[in-house]
């Protein structure tokens, strides 16, 4: 009798495992049967077609797909200013694998949102609105309060503004209409030295360095313009008018074809965490760490897992970073966020709310690729002595946030690494060190 009860536990287990292991978008009859697995589709944007040095990139996108990490998507690549590639693949982001992912979809993009942030701030700093090692007080009076005083542009820029949090929860309709109430609740935030540069700190500052640079773009550009408006009037407009599609960007996204028009069914979605792979494959890892010698999925690594189980320590620099910044729902619902019946998905994060597609945010970063002068439209984002400041790393250094040593540059790029390899059977998968 105990060796049947031995084989059924075992046995269940292991089917556990199994599925706890099974990629997270993989549909789970494909996963356990072999049945009702998508078929790879892409659609290339003519007259690209599949230029024979870049087949590989398509080949790695099937690969990706094919093992369960991707449903749809873009991808784009510009060199030299010229681009080289641009398609779409796979399936709107519903789950179904039904509906094909269009060319001109546009995808919510999170902290992607961050880099077109960072490219405002670097046009108003070339424009001698801002400056690098100025207090933000200068130009925003009310944030010297709580011992921000001394908080520079670059600090709050590069993650270590000591400001990762806020002084109290932010309703959302606050932070959804903006403006002087919501500059008013920023400026109350207590400075936490635990994230400050001029204290030899960093932690990621994952919403609120959108909400803070955005009241900085509002104060100091003479139109007081947004940070959307801002990048789309500077960049977008101008790049678009040279390669069709490059200008699709947006933060927050309504629901109401009034407000957005056509872009409201253009979303490409957001795939959430499958509830078999919650149950099965994130809740064992993060609360039982010996148990992650035992899967072998791309998923997170252990800082991840680390950092995430941190959000529910109230007193930790994560949940402050991430769990007590919204009011009404209690945290930032990072697959919420993506929702089509979310409210939160109209806020204007330019920290997390971007939409838009590969060849938008591709074309721009190809303008800081060429120096910061696009050689095509005369678009400037930055000098070039501001772009080679903006991109130089510091050394690596703790990051309180997300538990790992990141050597992020003065416009908040970052040295983190992305998934490049499973791990091997018998141990957890390992990040390389930031060098």
């Amino acid at each position: 009798m105990l060796r049947l009860v031995a084989f059924f536990v075992a046995a269940v287990a292991t089917a556990a495992l199994y599925v706890g292991n099974a990629p997270p978008v993989r549909p789970l009859p494909c996963h356990l049967f072999g049945v009702g697995c998508p078929t790879f589709r892409v659609e290339h944007r003519a007259p690209l077609a599949e230029a024979s040095a870049w087949r590989r990139v398509v080949r790695a996108t099937r690969a990706n797909f094919d093992a369960g990490y991707d449903a749809g998507g873009t991808v784009a690549a510009f060199v030299d200013g010229e681009p080289v590639l641009d398609y779409a693949f796979g399936y709107v982001n519903d789950g179904r694998f039904a509906t094909p992912y269009a060319l001109d979809a546009i995808q919510m993009v999170f902290s992607s949102t961050k880099f077109v942030t960072s490219c405002v701030i670097l046009h108003l700093i070339d424009r001698g609105l801002l400056e690098w090692d100025a207090p933000v007080a200068k130009y925003w009076p009310e944030f010297a309060q709580a011992g921000k005083a001394a908080v520079t542009v670059e600090d709050l820029l590069s993650h270590a503004g000591g400001v990762q949090h806020v002084a109290a929860p932010l309703a959302t309709d606050v932070v959804l209409r903006g403006g002087a109430p919501l500059r008013a609740a920023l400026a109350k935030t207590p400075l936490d030295e635990r994230t400050w540069r001029q204290r030899g700190k960093q932690g990621y500052h994952g919403f609120t360095r959108g909400l803070y640079l955005n009241a900085l773009c509002e104060l100091v550009d003479p139109q007081h313009r947004t940070i959307e408006q801002y990048a789309h009037d500077e960049f977008f407009a101008k790049l678009g008018a040279d390669y069709a599609g490059a200008d699709d960007f947006r933060i927050g996204l309504s629901n109401d074809t009034a407000v957005d028009g056509d872009a409201v069914h253009r979303d490409g979605g957001v795939v959430g965490l499958p509830a078999h792979k919650a149950l099965l494959g994130l809740l064992p890892r993060m609360f039982v760490p010996p148990l992650r010698r035992f899967f072998s999925d791309h998923f997170l690594d252990d800082d991840e897992y680390n950092c995430f189980a941190q959000f529910g320590n109230a007193s930790s620099i994560a949940h402050s970073a991430f769990v007590n910044i919204l009011a009404e729902g209690g945290d930032v619902d990072i697959v919420g966020m993506g929702a089509a019946s979310n409210e939160l998905r109209a806020m204007h994060s330019p920290s997390s709310h971007g939409f838009t597609n590969a060849r938008s945010l591709a074309r721009l970063a190809a303008v800081l690729a060429q120096g910061g002068t696009d050689r095509r439209t005369g678009t400037t984002v930055a000098a070039k002595h501001v772009v080679e400041h903006a991109a130089r790393p510091y050394a690596p250094l703790y990051d309180e946030v997300l538990h790992k040593p990141i050597a992020y540059t003065p416009a908040g790029f970052g040295a983190t690494y992305s998934v490049a390899a499973p791990p091997p059977r018998g141990g957890p998968r390992r990040r390389p060190q930031a060098p």
